[in-house]
Order: C-alpha cells, then structure tokens, then sequence
C-alpha cells in the first residue's frame, strides 16, 4: 500500500489509539493536525515502520474521489477507503467498520443501538449515526454528516460533546 499511494502521489497515515504516524504527507493532513489543542502533539513522522510493530485501528490516504475509488479497486476486499470530504479518506479493513464493532460489543452487553447516543464529526460516521438512537455531530464537522444528525452541538474545541452530554440529561 506504500508503495502504491508513493506511486499514485497519495498520502498516506496510519492511526493508532495513542499516536498517529504519517508515512506520506499531504497537505489536507494538516487539517487533522489541528482539529483540536493536541492532535499535532500526537503525530509521529520520522517512523515508517510502525504498522510492522503493531496494527493500526485505522489510517486515511490523502486523495481526490476518482483517486479513492481506483484505490478502492486496487485493494478490494483488503481495505476501504471511505471518503471523509473532496480531499481525503479513511481507510478500513474490508468489512470492518465503527458500525460493525459497536453492533459486536452492544450484542455481549444486550443493548440495543436505539439505545445509544453517538457522535461524530464527519461522513464516517454517518453510518453509525444513522443507526443510533441519538445522533449528535460538533459544529466543526462535515456539513454532509450535519444534515443527517438528531442534533448539531459546539466545536469539539468548544466542549461540543460535554455540551451535547448536558443537555441530554445524561451528566
């Protein structure tokens, strides 16, 4: 995969849930970098190695919509790119997804998802937040995700989700 976003001129970072490692950069990264007070802090971009230590939870490709779906047909049934906004893209295992986790710890606890209350701040969370019960996205996310949520609080900069939690009643 490297090799291939290298070669197609792609970005490319893999997440992990302490740090976040940049392999190849692209400039909407910087994006990410500065969602919140800390998220540049926890950017590592001297080690090339780290998914041969450990798996990432995730990783995104910086990328166009044409570039994400050729990409898309490159590594089917491996790995997903699913489209955050016109410049990037998640990337998922094959038939993994937030949707599919959550639905697996819900089942060992017998809760259902009209039970629960998710946030999220752009498109990849779209498929979950239509499932919950109460969908709530931050100020600061994709306008897409915006439309399709019970409700909109603040800037996660802003404290959105404590706000959210708050008004919900349910601290």
């Amino acid at each position: 995969m490297y090799d291939y976003c290298l070669k197609n001129g792609l970005g490319l970072l893999w997440k992990y849930p302490d740090l976040t490692y940049e392999y190849i950069h692209a400039d909407i990264f910087e994006q990410f970098y500065n969602k919140t007070k800390d998220s540049r802090k926890k950017v590592v971009f001297d080690d090339k190695l780290q998914h041969y230590k450990r798996l990432p939870n995730g990783g995104c490709i910086g990328s166009n919509a044409k570039e994400a779906n050729i990409f898309n047909a490159v590594f089917a049934k491996r790995c997903v790119a699913i489209k955050i906004d016109d410049q990037s893209s998640d990337l998922v295992l094959h038939g993994v997804s937030k949707l599919t986790g959550v639905k697996e710890v819900l089942a060992k606890h017998d809760i259902s998802l009209d039970e629960c209350v998710g946030f999220g701040d752009n498109n990849n969370d779209i498929e979950i937040l239509s499932q919950v019960g109460i969908s709530v996205a931050v100020s600061n996310g994709s306008e897409q995700l915006k439309e399709k949520v019970t409700m909109v609080t603040d800037d996660i900069n802003d404290d959105g989700i404590y706000k959210a939690l708050v008004k919900l009643h349910l601290i």
